[in-house]
């Protein structure tokens, strides 16, 4: 079932960005992204210190974060780059809240500004760098009524991820792993907001469409003007086959949150000794065994891991 689930996995990112990363030893892992890939960075911060302390561990998870699992099966180390403390001392630039479109100290835009300024506007094309990010910005759209505003969240977004993608290609990079968004309706927090707005779930799927779809025509739009190496993830139908196939891989329940991080405490059906059985960590997060599944996944798609 598992290997089923993977060779869908590849044939949607081939369907979508006929695009593939020449096979290369890579030396180094560079990380841009989210929640779903911060291992520290936030945590780092004050204010956020309650992220080093169980269920969590160092981020919005209970375990490793998927990339950590693809450092670890590429054997290559992974370091929080703690960028927001004024210095960079590792690879991994993703934070917990980050937008593509935004403009913050914890966005996109500013982690890829970091990083150069770290490496002196040149970098080295032997290393594999991750874009893994948007989930933030469908949340966004899916906020908004106004069909006008939420298309200028979704154009900022992707403008910001093609120049990143054009940013790291004119300084030297050369290979990229970019990952798509899971389904933002089916997270339990836009559910539990639906009971407010009953169009709200559609309206995030449809975002979350839109979202994948202007990011798949961008990464071969920039590939076709500045060359590189792409591969596209689909991470959008990795998450709908384990949650469409939730007891095969022992995930008994894939819809509901075990933890909340709004008010920090377990939900009544869940607690440290069953949370491995759910598909979602919190309200938005998915847990480490999914994380962990994610990463060999990623992988997977790795020429050099094939």
């Amino acid at each position: 079932m598992i290997k089923g689930l993977y060779k869908q996995i590849l044939l949607c990112v081939f369907l979508l960005a006929p695009l593939s990363l020449t096979a290369a030893p890579f030396n180094k892992l560079v990380i841009f992204g989210d929640s779903l890939s911060d291992s520290g960075n936030l945590a780092s911060i004050p204010g956020y210190g309650f992220l080093n302390q169980p269920p969590y561990q160092h981020g919005f998870n209970n375990g490793a974060p998927a990339v950590e699992q693809l450092a670890k099966l590429l054997n290559l180390p992974l370091i929080p780059s703690l960028y927001l403390s004024g210095g960079v001392f590792g690879n991994n630039f993703a934070v917990a809240g980050a937008r593509a479109g935004g403009d913050t100290v914890i966005d996109l835009n500013t982690q890829v500004a970091a990083f150069l300024v770290s490496q002196g506007g040149s970098v080295p094309d032997d290393t594999l760098y991750v874009i893994f990010i948007g989930g933030n910005d469908i949340r966004d759209m899916r906020n908004q009524t106004n069909e006008k505003a939420a298309h200028i969240i979704l154009d900022k977004a992707i403008t910001n991820v093609a120049n990143t993608l054009s940013q790291l290609l004119d300084a030297g990079a050369t290979h990229f792993l970019v990952v798509n968004s899971p389904d933002i309706g089916k997270i339990p927090e836009t559910k539990a907001l639906a009971t407010e707005d009953h169009n709200l779930i559609r309206r995030a799927s449809q975002k979350t469409l839109a979202y994948n779809k202007r990011l798949a025509e961008t990464v071969q739009h920039v590939k076709k003007r500045k060359g590189g190496a792409f591969v596209l993830f689909d991470l959008l139908t990795f998450f709908n086959g384990i949650a469409g196939n939730g007891k095969a891989y022992h995930f008994f329940n894939t819809n509901e949150a075990c933890y909340s991080s709004a008010f920090f405490g377990y939900y009544p059906i869940c607690d440290s000794t069953n949370m491995d059985s759910f598909l979602y960590f919190d309200e938005i997060h998915p847990t480490q065994r999914v994380h962990e599944r994610l990463g060999r996944a990623l992988f997977s798609v790795v020429p050099e891991a094939n």
